[in-house]
């Protein structure tokens, strides 16, 4: 593999990204960000001759949604979406989380023997997530000894209720005039809440600006505190001090740290906030190849055209509430081809750039 070239073509990713057209999917109207790489030769063989050692390279060669709340795949359909009611407690907290169900599903396609399998933060959504996962139903879309399904239920608050103040955004807007002495001090004057989550949500502005104020191992190492600290429960928090976190990383070439943070990641995409995580998902497709990870690095891009690609979101779940899916769906933002088209063009690139050197 040829890292040389393969940096020359993701030089050349960035500067048409940003200079060029509005990327026009010309492509065929199968590939919705997801079964994308039938159309690319060389990654294609690649993934076909790993797929019976890696399971992931099988997922990859699938048309299946990435990060789905019904585990696949699966020769189960979901009927219905149990719609749980918000803990009263954990909302006023502004405590975030999901719990995952395992369960076997029954001939007639109701479900027994639920348990917890796994959840995060642990115990405050499983009782009610144990309750609501009693009124799933499936069909069978084939004949299979395979019994036992799983099923994510996600808890995320509203715009209002996340305890992040509307300061924050008065400081962040002075991020983005560049006037980052200013900004810090507009956070800092604002750091004395004993909110945790608000107190923290200033402490990503103050990283910010340290960072282009050159002071980049403090930024670097304050978004970190945040993103490792088990007692913060705000998953949005997390998901904006990962996104600069990540960036600030990648900017430094810091590839092997930005993978160390996979799992992180993965925790806070399973409770969805696809928005906040473009480019994190993005830098970790592409640190995964610098480090040799091809597989890896073709999941995380996959799951950036997915995330990015609006034509992707108009495929709801079986079971899925359209006012939900209307709520939070990318499709809200831009409602033509595909959504956040220049991210969406930068991963198709950079997967063509794979391509030709794989």
């Amino acid at each position: 593999m040829n890292l040389t070239k393969i940096s020359k073509y993701f030089l050349t990713i960035f500067v048409l990204c940003f200079f060029s057209d509005v990327y026009s999917d010309t492509r065929s109207s199968s590939n919705l960000g997801i079964s994308v790489f039938e159309q690319y030769k060389n990654i294609n063989n690649f993934l076909e001759e790993k797929k019976q050692e890696d399971e992931k390279a099988s997922l990859l060669l699938s048309n299946i949604k990435l990060y789905s709340i019904d585990y696949s795949p699966s020769p189960f359909i979901r009927t219905n979406r149990p719609n749980p009611s918000y803990p009263i407690q954990e909302a006023q907290d502004g405590v975030e989380g999901y719990a995952v169900v395992t369960f076997e599903i029954n001939d007639d396609g109701s479900t027994a023997n639920h348990y917890i399998s796994e959840s995060n933060p642990s115990n405050y959504f499983d009782e009610v997530s144990l309750e609501s996962a009693m009124n799933l139903r499936y069909a069978i879309k084939e004949l299979t000894d395979k019994k036992t399904h799983s099923y994510r239920f996600t808890y995320t608050l509203n715009e209002r209720s996340r305890k992040i103040p509307n300061a924050y955004f008065t400081c962040l807007n002075l991020i983005k005039q560049a006037r980052f002495v200013e900004a810090k001090e507009c956070a800092q004057k604002r750091n004395v809440f004993k909110n945790k989550v608000v107190e923290e949500s200033y402490k990503v502005i103050i990283a910010e600006a340290d960072y282009y104020l050159g002071n980049k191992q403090d930024a670097i190492n304050m978004l970190t505190q945040i993103i490792n600290d088990e007692t913060q429960e705000s998953f949005y928090l997390k998901a904006l001090a990962i996104t600069n976190l990540t960036t600030f990383l990648f900017n430094e070439e810091r590839f092997q740290e930005i993978v160390d943070l996979e799992k992180s990641i993965a925790e806070i995409r399973k409770l969805g906030y696809e928005e906040q995580l473009i480019d994190s998902h993005y830098y970790l497709g592409v640190s995964n190849f610098y480090l040799g990870n091809i597989i890896d690095s073709l999941f995380y891009l996959k799951l950036s055209l997915q995330d990015t690609n609006c034509k992707q979101t108009l495929r709801l779940e079986r079971g899925e509430s359209f006012i939900a899916w209307k709520k939070n769906s990318l499709f809200r933002l831009y409602p033509d081809k595909v959504c956040y088209s220049d991210f969406y063009s930068r991963s198709l690139k950079t997967i063509e750039a794979i391509n030709d050197v794989i």
